[in-house]
């Protein structure tokens, strides 16, 4: 039998079986790393915490095992953090399936609407060289309203949807 400890998430109390804690506990401090060297881009330490806790309220057990936790964060959407290999260096991959994928604008990868930087979540380059390609659109004069255009169509994405991100 393993070993149940108590965590304590978002002030709430859970039991979690120690290979659960482990997990949790990198996933936790990779996700505290990455928002210390992007603060205005991702979301906080303490959001995680509380939308971890809320999955784990919404499905209260005895005790979670470690199953539940790779659960929760899979529900949670940040597959760069909840990728345990050795790199922890931010990529623009879209944890959509193949098939599922939707264009949205992101609510933290923005200069002006979010649109460069969700495109460049939607095709897995950095938004950098899409800001590019806008700028030098703009001697041709279709670049601005190509982007309004994106800026009116395109949904901002709900940064607590798992699908963005």
């Amino acid at each position: 039998m393993k070993q149940v400890l108590n965590i304590r998430l978002d002030g709430e109390v859970f039991e979690v079986e120690d290979d659960a804690y482990r997990r949790l506990n990198v996933f936790l401090s990779r996700v505290n790393q990455r928002y210390e060297s992007a603060p205005s881009r991702y979301d906080s330490p303490e959001m995680v915490e509380r939308r971890l806790a809320s999955i784990f309220q919404s499905k209260p057990k005895e005790f979670y095992t470690l199953k539940d936790a790779e659960d929760a964060i899979r529900d949670i959407g940040m597959s760069d953090v909840a990728d345990f290999r050795e790199s922890t260096e931010w990529s623009y991959k879209s944890s959509y399936h193949p098939g599922s994928k939707r264009v949205f604008r992101s609510p933290h990868d923005k200069k002006v609407g979010g649109v460069c930087g969700g495109l460049g979540v939607y095709f897995n380059i950095d938004p950098m060289l899409l800001r590019v390609a806008f700028i030098i659109g703009l001697c041709f004069g279709l670049s601005p309203l190509v982007y309004i255009l994106l800026w009116i169509v395109l949904p901002l994405a709900d940064s607590r949807n798992p699908q963005y991100f």
